[in-house]
């Protein structure tokens, strides 16, 4: 799985660089993100951006990264996610999920969400 990362400030903006982000690329993304917590990253932006197509694995895995945020060893922590397309959000809303997760048009209104008033 191909993601290309920047940090902004505090916050990591991964960009997946896929069209389709599935069971085959799910386990990869698992790996990178305890990685990125392990490095100490706890405000995550996910760009989905090149991403056409996700399945229910991809997003049992975005989940399963979500619930790490709140858990006890990272405690603030936060992942938003941006530049999702109508599929995508369609996917979102009907499993409530765009409920849960914040979610930008673009990486800027993520960083400056996440970073709050100057």
């Amino acid at each position: 799985m191909k993601i290309q990362t920047e940090k902004t400030g505090t916050i990591l903006v991964a960009v997946i660089l896929e069209e389709r982000f599935d069971a085959t690329c799910a386990p990869d993304y698992i790996v990178a993100v305890k990685e990125w917590i392990e490095n100490g990253n706890v405000q995550i932006i996910l760009d989905l951006g090149h991403v056409d197509f996700i399945d229910s694995t991809a997003l049992g895995a975005i989940i399963k990264s979500f619930k790490w945020f709140r858990q006890a060893e990272v405690g603030t922590g936060e992942l938003a996610l941006c530049q999702i397309n109508n599929k995508i959000m369609s996917l979102l809303k009907l499993t409530r999920m765009d409920r849960v997760f914040p979610i930008f048009s673009n990486c800027q209104e993520a960083v400056a969400a996440m970073t709050g008033p100057e």
